[in-house]
C-alpha cells in the first residue's frame, strides 16, 4: 500500500497485487477488481471483467518493471 498525494486536492492509495501470471489466479482477478476505482493490470482482462458504475471502463495506468 502507497499513499500519494498526486496534488493539493488528491489523495491517491495505491494498492498493488501481483499474481505473477501465474494462469491457476486468474479466476481470482473479479476479488481483487470487485471494488477497484482504476487497476494497473493487463488491459483486455480488465475491460472484460469490470466497469465503473457509470458502465464506462476503468481509468488505466502503464507502469514497467523491467528494462
Amino acid at each position: 500500500m502507497k499513499n500519494i498525494q498526486w496534488d493539493d486536492t488528491t489523495k491517491v492509495n495505491l494498492q498493488l497485487w501481483d499474481i505473477a501470471g501465474h494462469e491457476r489466479f486468474g479466476h481470482m482477478t473479479r476479488v481483487y477488481y470487485k471494488y477497484a476505482i482504476a487497476a494497473i493490470i493487463w488491459l483486455n482482462d480488465v475491460n472484460s471483467k469490470v466497469m465503473l458504475a457509470n458502465e464506462e471502463p476503468v481509468p488505466v495506468l502503464l507502469l514497467a518493471n523491467k528494462r
